[in-house]
C-alpha cells in the first residue's frame, strides 16, 4: 500500500487498519468529535509504524485525538504535543485504557525535545504560518520515520477560516527536497488530484524512512 499518496475513497478497501481504528473509539467513551476521513488518516499513521518497526512516537499537534491511544494500544511509547488543546483527553483516555501517553503542551519550534523513533502529525501543518521550519523540525526529531497528513488542493487555494492554506504537489515536492538534506526519502509517491472528497478539498499522507 503506497502511504504517500491523495485521499480516494477507494482507500478504504485497501487496509484493514481502520478496523483498528473503529476499535479504539469504541473502548474510548470520551474522545473529540473524528470525521470520518480520520479513520484512514490514523489507519494508515499506524500501518507506517507498524511497518518501520518504530517503538518511541512523537505526536505532534495530537489534540486529544484517538491517534495517540491507537499507537499506545499497539505497544508504541507515545509522547503528543500540543500548544493548546489534548491535556484532559489523554488523562482520560489513559485512565480508560490502562495506557501510559505522555502529553506536553506547548511551541513546537521553542520546546526542547529528544529524538524519536517516529514522528506523526494528522492535518496539523496547514494550520502553522510557517510551515517550512514546522517541517524541518518534525524531520530533526525523528530517527527513522516520519508520517503526516495534510489538506491537498492542486492551486494551494485556501477552503477554511480555521486553515493557512492547502497543499499541492509541487509544494510536498519541496518538502522532500528538504527531508532528503536530512537522509529521509519518500516511500513512493502518488499525488495526482482524485477530486473532491472531503469537504470542497481532499487529503494527502507523506511517509518518509
Amino acid at each position: 500500500m503506497n502511504l504517500s499518496r491523495v485521499l480516494h475513497p477507494d482507500d478504504y478497501k485497501l487496509f484493514t487498519e481502520h478496523l483498528a481504528v473503529e476499535q479504539i473509539m469504541s473502548k474510548l467513551t470520551d474522545y473529540r468529535y473524528e470525521h470520518e476521513h480520520r479513520k484512514w488518516e490514523y489507519g494508515l499513521a499506524l500501518k507506517a509504524i507498524l511497518d518501520t518497526e518504530s517503538k518511541t512516537v512523537l505526536d505532534v499537534g495530537g489534540a486529544g485525538s484517538v491517534l495517540s491511544p491507537l499507537l499506545s494500544y499497539y505497544g508504541c511509547d507515545v509522547t503528543q504535543l500540543d500548544p493548546e488543546f489534548g491535556k484532559e483527553e489523554v488523562i482520560s483516555q489513559n485512565k480508560i485504557l490502562g495506557a501510559d501517553i505522555k502529553f506536553i503542551s506547548g511551541d513546537f519550534s521553542t520546546v526542547e525535545l529528544e529524538k524519536f523513533d517516529a514522528v506523526v502529525s494528522i492535518s496539523t501543518i496547514e494550520h502553522v504560518h510557517d510551515d517550512t521550519t514546522f517541517f524541518k523540525n518534525l524531520v530533526e526529531h525523528a530517527d527513522k520515520t516520519i508520517f503526516m497528513t495534510m489538506d491537498f488542493f492542486p492551486t494551494c487555494k485556501k477552503f477554511s477560516k480555521d486553515h493557512i492554506r492547502t497543499y499541492n504537489k509541487e509544494r510536498i515536492y519541496e518538502f522532500y527536497k528538504i527531508a532528503e538534506e536530512f537522509g529521509f526519502r519518500p516511500v513512493y509517491s502518488d499525488y495526482d488530484y482524485r477530486g473532491n472528497f472531503v469537504y470542497d478539498y481532499t487529503f494527502a499522507s507523506l511517509f518518509l524512512i
